[in-house]
């Protein structure tokens, strides 16, 4: 018996980046995200709400990591290097869009989650 859900991850990684992000915009990223192993290549447009809300569950988990996890951030096409500690990251992801209002901005990433790195040794 095979694991759909297990296997569906590593599916997804055989793809190229921009094949990983052309198959989860289609199927929606809230349907295809496995919080359990998360690392993938990510390009979210921050206006949609299923986006939006990926962005923040992975934004959650980095938060408990000491390790950074986003890597090779890009807002709006432009390269970012932000600081992945202390309260200001979230907002500079949005777009530096205010709390009430919706962010217009897209995201694109490499997201490494530290303890699946471990796992493989």
């Amino acid at each position: 018996v095979t694991d759909r859900r297990r296997r569906w991850v590593d599916v997804l990684r055989c793809l190229e980046p921009e094949q990983q992000v052309a198959l989860c915009q289609l199927l929606g990223y809230a349907n295809v995200i496995d919080t359990t192993r998360p690392s993938m290549h990510y390009k979210l447009r921050m206006w949609r709400q299923d986006e939006y809300d990926v962005a923040w569950t992975l934004y959650q988990l980095s938060l408990t990591q000491s390790k950074p996890c986003f890597f090779n951030l890009c807002i709006d096409g432009i390269p970012r290097r932000v600081a992945q500690t202390g309260g200001n990251m979230w907002f500079v992801l949005c777009g530096n869009a205010p709390d009430t209002a919706v962010p217009k901005n897209s995201l694109e990433f490499d997201f490494v989650w530290p303890p699946e790195v471990e796992a493989l040794g």
